[in-house]
């Protein structure tokens, strides 16, 4: 069995880590579990960096609370390939490169 050596001749540079005292503790008021983060405004009116959504487009990202749900906003963000979405594209090119491996490399998929 590997049993751990004490070297004590070594020294190594680390940080050594306590328990914070609980008079150091600062409790958050209210019902908010954690500290809140204000938003940063959007401030940029140059056409490099608007943000190119219709409204038709933003209500879609909303749920019934009309709050944004950020997949919905990644899902937005991914590109479009015609009428496909990035998703549709990506499984096409799987699909035909999976065919390529199993008749030029003779690849044969496990499942």
């Amino acid at each position: 069995m590997y049993e751990e050596e004490d070297d004590d001749s070594k020294e190594e540079d680390c940080e050594i880590y306590r328990l914070t005292a609980k008079e150091d503790w600062k409790k958050v008021g209210g019902r908010t579990r954690a500290r809140t983060v204000d938003p940063i405004p959007f401030t940029s009116d140059n056409e490099e960096f608007t943000v190119n959504i219709s409204d038709e487009e933003l209500e879609r990202l909303k749920d019934d609370s009309d709050n944004i749900r950020f997949y919905k906003v990644f899902q937005w963000l991914l590109p479009k390939y015609g009428d496909k979405s990035f998703w549709k594209f990506l499984a096409a090119r799987m699909r035909n490169y999976m065919i390529h491996i199993m008749r030029s490399d003779g690849f044969k998929p496990l499942y």
